[in-house]
Parts: C-alpha cells; sequence; structure tokens
C-alpha cells in the first residue's frame, strides 16, 4: 500500500523530526510504501519571510540540523508551499491511504486546517489519524472551527490520537471516537535506535547532567540546572548547542554556534547521567534509553501528553517545579523491569492499530 504521512517533519525541533522518523519506519517495517508528505508551512508578511529565511536564530544556526534530518526524512513527496497547491496537485500522488500524526497537527489557529485533509476532494484515498494531538488539554475555538473540523473529522476512516484529554475533545466537541495509541517514537525500542540513527555515534555513559528546557523563559531554570550539577559533581550539558553551555548565558556568543543535530540530540540522552527536562520527546528517549529522569512544567502547557505516557506505563513522581528538588525525586528510581513490561504492552496494541487500517 502507498501512504503519505502528514506531520510536523519540517519543524525546527528535535521530537517532530524525530517522531516521522519513527512512523515513516514502521510503515515501511510492515511491508508499505510510505512517503513524507512535504507540506511546508510559508511565512506571511515580508519581515516575517525574511526573519526565518535569513535570520541567524531562525535559518543558518539550524543548517547542520537540517542536512542530518535529510538524511533520514526520506522519501518525501514534491513540495507543497499552499493549500491551492495540495488542491490542485494531491490527487497525482496516488496515495492508497493518508495518515496525519504524530505530534500537535491540530493546533489548527496556528497552521489552519491542511492537517484535517481539508485538501482531499475524492472517497477513494483513506484517511487516517496516528497519535495526533491538539497540543492542549482543552478546546478553545468558535462554532464556525468546531462546525468546520467535525464535517473534516468524520470524513476520516479511523481516529487516534496521543493524550486522553484527545479522546475526550474528538468525542465531546466534535462527535467522533478516537482510540489513544502511543507517539510513534515508542512503537520502537532504545536498541532500534541505536542500530539506525546512532549507528555512527559512539555509546558511553558520560558522567553527565544533561538538561533540555524549552521555552524563552529557560535562562534561570538553565543556570540552577547547571548549579545543581556542579554539587554533585558533575558536568551539565545543555542540549541546545555546540561548542558552548548555554548562549543565554553569555551575550552574544550564540552568533558562534550551531545547534545540535537529531542524532547528536539523542546520543547525548542516550549517553546521559540524568536528565532534566520539560520536553516530551526528551522524556520518551529516556524511558526508552532507560535513564533516569526528572520532569519540570512547561510553560506552554499541553502536560496531559505526559500525564497520559506517565498513567499508561505506570510512572509515579517524575515531576517538580522546584529544581531544589531534583535530588530527591531522582533517589526514587524508575523501576524499569516494570515500565518495560507495560511499554511493550502498549506498544503491541498500539502496532495492532496501524496494522488493522492499512
Amino acid at each position: 500500500m502507498k501512504i503519505g504521512i502528514l506531520t510536523f517533519h519540517w519543524s525546527n525541533n528535535y521530537g517532530a523530526v524525530i517522531q516521522a522518523y519513527a512512523l515513516l519506519s514502521k510503515l515501511k517495517e510492515l511491508g508499505h510504501e510510505a512517503y513524507i508528505i512535504d507540506r511546508r508551512i510559508v511565512y506571511k508578511g515580508i519581515l516575517r519571510k525574511l526573519y526565518h529565511k535569513f535570520s541567524y536564530e531562525h535559518f543558518f544556526s539550524w543548517r547542520k540540523f537540517w542536512k542530518d534530518a535529510d538524511t533520514f526524512l526520506q522519501p518525501k513527496t514534491k513540495t507543497y508551499t499552499s493549500h491551492d497547491e495540495l488542491v490542485k496537485n494531491f490527487d497525482k500522488e496516488n496515495f492508497d491511504a493518508v495518515i496525519v500524526g504524530s505530534d500537535q497537527v491540530w493546533r489548527w489557529k496556528l497552521i489552519g486546517l491542511n492537517y484535517f485533509f481539508d485538501f482531499i476532494t475524492d472517497n477513494k484515498t483513506k484517511r487516517y489519524s496516528y497519535a495526533a494531538s491538539f497540543g492542549l488539554n482543552e478546546w478553545h475555538g468558535t462554532d464556525e472551527d468546531r462546525n468546520a473540523i467535525s464535517e473534516l473529522l468524520k470524513r476520516f476512516n479511523r481516529i487516534s490520537v496521543r493524550e486522553e484529554s484527545g479522546v475526550k475533545i474528538c468525542k465531546e466537541t466534535f462527535g467522533v471516537d478516537a482510540e489513544l495509541v502511543l507517539d510513534p517514537t515508542l512503537l520502537h525500542t532504545g536498541e532500534f535506535y541505536e542500530q539506525t540513527l546512532l549507528k555512527n555515534h559512539n555509546r558511553q555513559r558520560s558522567g553527565k547532567v544533561v538538561s533540555y528546557i524549552l521555552g524563552k523563559n529557560n535562562k534561570k531554570q538553565v543556570k540552577e540546572i547547571a548549579e545543581w550539577a556542579k554539587s554533585i559533581n558533575l558536568k551539565h550539558n545543555e542540549l541546545f548547542w555546540t561548542g558552548i553551555e548555554h548562549p543565554s548565558l553569555i551575550g552574544k556568543s550564540e552568533f558562534h554556534a550551531t545547534h545540535v543535530t537529531p542524532t547528536e540530540w539523542l546520543n547525548e540522552i542516550r549517553n546521559a547521567e540524568y536528565i532534566i527536562t520539560n520536553s516530551f520527546h526528551a522524556t520518551v528517549f529516556s524511558i526508552l534509553f532507560q535513564k533516569q529522569f526528572v520532569v519540570l512544567a512547561h510553560e506552554g502547557g499541553g502536560n496531559n501528553r505526559l500525564e497520559t505516557l506517565f498513567n499508561t506505563l505506570g510512572i509515579k513522581g517524575r515531576n517538580t517545579n522546584d529544581i531544589a528538588n531534583i535530588g530527591t525525586t531522582l533517589s526514587d528510581e524508575i523501576d524499569y523491569d516494570i515500565v518495560n513490561k507495560k511499554l511493550e504492552e502498549s506498544r503491541m496494541s498500539s502496532e495492532t492499530f496501524l496494522k488493522s487500517i492499512i
């Protein structure tokens, strides 16, 4: 079967590109001809366009990142930069089925309705979602928004979401049933990533505290984590940049650094002693590589994805809002014998969903 995947593969985000790779790989493993649908967001307004195309922060510092990502996010369709292009040309792709997900693909206020397949005009292409996310725990939108999305979702052959809140939103807001499945990164084991993405990277216990803190106001947290790591005689590595600890702490040195690549990011998590993060996917890979970790609250919200994951795997007591409590949280070690058993059960159930729809 020829299958297209519509997701956030184009985002300057480690979890986004690796989850796209994970679903692409799983579909290939199941014997399908799978492609990334190369739909890219084009920013409106001349100043915003110039900023995202030529600024150091959003373009030049990410070149190393994208050179790496483009080696494993293959194959792709032709590039589509508008809704009109999709409507005019998408039927020429001749997909038997399309899957939207995973990640926050249903935050429609930011990206529109393409991720609900509003551009597909025929009735022969099967439409599915896999681990799609609304990004927020509750629905916020107008009646017009709700009616438009409800009509599109009712054209789906089957729907699955990543969070318990997503199941509720689908049912109560849009009148459709949705199933709960694992994020695609969890369809694979840690060994899978070692044998594929990390095959050219060294595996070693680094003795480092690795932090990955998303958000614009993370400077204070990163500094406190570095101080805590120093207090227990471990080195600290903040996972954004190469060559320096964290550019926000040392003035204009960011103009001499580049973002780490997706595989470097993954390898640092694999080799860490401890992980401190507010990122969903950094937490996922901490689990897959059986690390002791602490999760801080994300200023952007959407924490139901972690609550759902922890409930599924029986993980408790990993959250704290106070960096002073990191040591106490880490002292209560995760029993990975129990976690891995629950993870394997959920992995089999999620893979069964994929097999059943295609």
